[in-house]
């Protein structure tokens, strides 16, 4: 099974030249901004203590580098616009000067009509330059380098740039979830491609479920993709009639299998159970499987005995409420004395 990234991308971003920056950091730039602004994220608070920024200026700077990372072109400089543009407020735009009084920054002219975070790469390389034993000719890349192609292939995928909060998962599937590049882009394939479904959410739920499920080669990918299949050939009838735009969990296709296999139950009486909870925005899978757990204890079996078991559990709440609405709770009143 073959991937993108077995391919060289028809484009790629444009590796001009790069503001306020050293030699040696040019070549992590031409990686891409993306990369390099998740990169940059995840170091601020080392920037922000070696030159004593507090909480809301390490907020603003963070957001700062998202609105560069998001513009075409390698230049780092984020306009600062009026609020009601988009930009930022009077309040705003006084921490932005604390940054640039701090030399974190540099508003770039005296109208400080945009800010250039120069120095911000600046500080970056020299903590690359500081920490490598190599000399500075040799210098290179971080690791996360080699995620590029995934970033460039994913926004083709959206048709926009990637947000930070996407890199970062991508990088996190990747590192913690040891999820090779091949079997990330067969996840963003499948989830934005396939499902047709972009938010980030969505996809995070299927990268933990291929995480729970050992998924860490490419035949992997082929097997758990056609357990779903399995699954919704066998199950689909219930995952629609609960609105489910997932994958499901392990433990809730076992659940599936335990109310059909092991007790029998029908897909209509399952579907009786779960009209309990349909009009939830979030079905409860143990919520179901305890009302047929009490149905298969009842020795409910067919369609007719759940409708009848409802009706019963139906008109027990409304002889409860009943009996509130006149003061006296008989369920409280001995029946020996």
């Amino acid at each position: 099974m073959t991937t993108p990234l077995d391919r060289e991308p028809e484009d790629s971003h444009e590796t001009g030249p790069v503001t306020a920056t050293t030699w040696d950091f040019i070549e992590w730039l031409v990686g891409g901004k993306a990369a390099l602004a998740g990169f940059i994220l995840a170091r601020l608070g080392t920037i922000a203590a070696q030159a004593g920024l507090d909480s809301v200026q390490i907020a603003v700077l963070a957001d700062l580098v998202s609105r560069a990372a998001a513009t075409p072109g390698q230049e780092w400089v984020v306009p600062l616009t009026a609020p009601e543009a988009g930009g930022y407020d009077q309040e705003t735009l006084l921490v932005v000067e604390s940054l640039d009084r701090q030399g974190v920054a540099r508003l770039v002219n005296d109208t400080a009509a945009a800010v250039d975070l120069g120095p911000l790469l600046a500080a970056i390389a020299t903590m690359w330059s500081r920490s490598s034993r190599r000399p500075r000719s040799t210098v290179v890349a971080p690791a996360v380098d080699h995620l590029e192609k995934v970033y460039r292939y994913a926004e083709k995928l959206l048709g926009r740039p990637l947000t930070i909060s996407e890199i970062e998962a991508y990088r996190r599937w990747h590192e913690e979830y040891e999820l090779p590049l091949p079997v990330i882009v067969a996840l963003l394939e499948e989830a934005y491609v396939k499902r047709e479904k972009k938010h980030l959410s969505y996809v995070e739920t299927i990268a933990r479920s291929w995480y729970d499920r050992g998924v860490r080669t490419m035949d992997d990918v082929d097997r758990v993709l056609r357990e779903h299949q399995q699954v919704m050939n066998r199950y689909g009838k219930i995952i629609r009639y609960l609105s489910l735009d997932r994958l499901l969990t392990v433990p809730e296709q076992e659940l599936l299998q335990k109310w059909s296999q092991e007790w029998g139950f029908s897909d209509e009486v399952i579907m009786k159970a779960c009209s309990t909870v349909v009009n939830t925005n979030r079905p409860n899978f143990a919520y179901i499987d305890r009302v047929l757990q009490r149905w298969y204890q009842e020795g409910v079996r067919t369609v007719e005995d759940a409708e009848k078991a409802m009706a019963e559990i139906a008109a027990g709440k409304e002889s409860g409420t009943a009996r509130r609405s006149k003061g006296v709770d008989l369920s409280k009143i001995p029946t020996k004395y």
